[in-house]
């Protein structure tokens, strides 16, 4: 009885190990995340999209997309004009969230973008079918 218990003892000490190795070590494992000065500036992307996100959570967009059409997954919606911006706190291993609110004639429209890499640095996101790994993503601009 006593080996049998050990041996569980220690499958469950080893997958835990596993997992820890697996959240702390693998690129990737804790999803994207940032910090909002990390942020804070001038983002692009194709179709001429471009987001500007400032210190005081103002935003100003250009062509920025605000959907993806079905079944293809391309950006619609483009969207130009202001907005404000505020960075969700981090949950667990998914990427970080990015809220825009776009100042439409209709009123104001809320827009989940996410954050890819560490400290942003493989973009940020309108996600799109994560199966598919399709999304528009919004780069740094020089």
């Amino acid at each position: 009885m006593r080996k049998w218990l050990a041996i569980a003892l220690g499958v469950g000490v080893l997958g835990l190990a596993g997992l820890v190795a697996a959240v702390f070590l693998v690129p990737g494992a804790t999803g994207g995340r940032a910090r909002p000065d990390q942020l804070v500036g001038a983002w692009s992307g194709d179709q001429d999209a471009r987001l500007t996100l400032r210190p005081d959570g103002t935003l100003d967009a250009v062509a920025l997309p605000t959907d993806l059409s079905v079944p293809d997954h391309r950006p619609v919606d483009p969207f130009t004009g202001a907005g404000t911006w505020t960075l969700e706190p981090k949950h667990g291993p998914a990427d970080q969230e990015l809220r825009l609110v776009l100042a439409t004639p209709q009123g104001r429209t809320g827009l989940r973008v996410l954050i890819k890499g560490d400290g942003a640095d493989g973009g940020i996101y309108l996600p799109g079918d994560e199966d598919a790994g399709t999304g528009f993503v919004l780069h740094r601009s020089p």
